[in-house]
Order: C-alpha cells, then structure tokens, then sequence
C-alpha cells in the first residue's frame, strides 16, 4: 500500500517537507498566545492539525477537512472544532473520525 505521507511527486513536497517547513511559523504562533487566522490548502491545514494533536502519521493524509468554512484550534483546550451556520461542531473527536 502506498504511504501517502512520505510520498514525494516529483519538484513537489510530502507531509514530512509541509511540516519541516511550517513548524517554526507554528511554533512562534503558540508561543505568542495570540488569536490569528490561517488560510492554507487542504494537505496545510492537515499538517497544521497533526502539529498540534500529534496524531498517527498514517491517518493524516486522510484527515477530513470540511470545506468553506473555518476550523478552530484552540491550542489551550487542545481542542479543534468548526463553525457551520452558526453552530459548533466538534472537531478531532467528533467530525474527524477517523482517529
């Protein structure tokens, strides 16, 4: 099966590059204690919720990410959720079920 983590296409980046490059921005962001908003592409905000959950790297290519509307991570709480019509849905443990 191919492992879709640390798969490369040619001139391109995998999972692992994403999160060498990023994690220093993400690092300074929590370090900060600041509210900010991020608007990245969907293997991005995968990276950006692994980071935080350090979650199994075999599941974060597979990470559902709701479209169009913002997700939250609360890095006190350790807690991810987003926001559709006005209403809270719960994130890691609740829409992202495959953990």
């Amino acid at each position: 099966k191919e492992d879709k983590y640390n798969f490369r296409a040619p001139n391109g980046e995998n999972f692992k590059d994403v999160l060498k490059r990023i994690a220093p921005l993400m690092n300074k962001i929590t370090s900060e204690n600041k509210d900010i908003c991020i608007v990245a592409h969907q293997t991005t905000n995968r990276v950006i919720i692994d980071h935080f959950f350090n979650l199994d790297k075999k599941k974060v290519p597979y990470i559902k990410i709701q479209r169009d509307m913002p997700h939250i991570i609360d890095t006190t709480k350790k807690e991810l959720y987003y926001i559709k019509n006005n209403k809270k849905y719960s994130g890691i443990f609740g829409y992202y079920k495959s953990f």
